[in-house]
């Protein structure tokens, strides 16, 4: 009986002992597995923080660069404007330059121009309704004297002059896209402007042109 009981007992033992490998064994796997699960979400966790700061980074870089275009974009256009700008004032200046040098070698020479002047004042001029002083809409330009003018030889020498301006008119007006207006004052009160607006029709019949702001800076 003893000896089955040893037996028994070493059986008991050699039974046992598989028992005790397959649980070691799988606390090792058990174990490993939790490394693996821990490593992968670790490692997924930082491969997420990874992207999303490679995102914000390209975000910022691309926000930036943006930023650096448009401003670089917004230079171009304001020097571009800049440059047109003042090519268009440097052609208006030389057209008006032009308009002025030919105005004034005509009344410099009254004697000249004045003497059998292709258009005369008592031809194509009337008194308005305002009792201002005016020509038609068929003339190339118009012509306007103020109501409180008394219109003499001064006045009408100034307007049958001023009309030989009807020649350079067309041609400066055309050549610039930019320009309304053509116009010429004299201290007479007296205003030849290009295109033909029917100035006298426009204007009040007391239009004091002497007293506007472009007519006072330039005398």
């Amino acid at each position: 009986m003893r000896r089955e009981e040893q037996l028994m007992a070493s059986g008991e033992v050699r039974r046992q002992q598989p028992v005790i490998r397959r649980s070691i064994r799988t606390r090792l796997l058990v174990s490993l597995l939790g490394l693996t699960t821990v490593s992968v979400l670790a490692l997924g966790y930082l491969g997420v923080n990874s992207v999303r700061s490679v995102g914000e980074s390209a975000q910022q870089v691309s926000a930036e660069a943006l930023r650096t275009q448009a401003e670089e974009y917004l230079r171009q256009i304001t020097t571009s404007d800049a440059q047109r700008t003042e090519l268009v004032l440097e052609r208006v200046r030389r057209d008006a330059a032009n308009v002025a040098r030919y105005a004034a070698s005509v009344f410099e020479r009254p004697h000249i121009f004045a003497a059998g002047a292709y258009w005369q004042a008592e031809d194509h001029m009337f008194v308005g309704s305002g009792g201002q002083y005016m020509n038609g809409e068929s003339d190339v330009s118009s012509a306007f004297v103020p109501d409180f003018v008394e219109v003499d030889e001064g006045v009408l020498r100034a307007l049958e002059l001023s009309a030989y301006l009807d020649f350079v008119f067309p041609s400066t007006y055309e050549s610039d896209p930019n320009t309304v207006a053509i116009y010429l004052a004299t201290e007479w009160e007296t205003t030849r402007y290009y295109p033909n607006i029917n100035l006298g029709a426009v204007v009040p019949p007391d239009f004091h042109v002497t007293q506007r702001p472009w007519y006072v800076s330039a005398a």
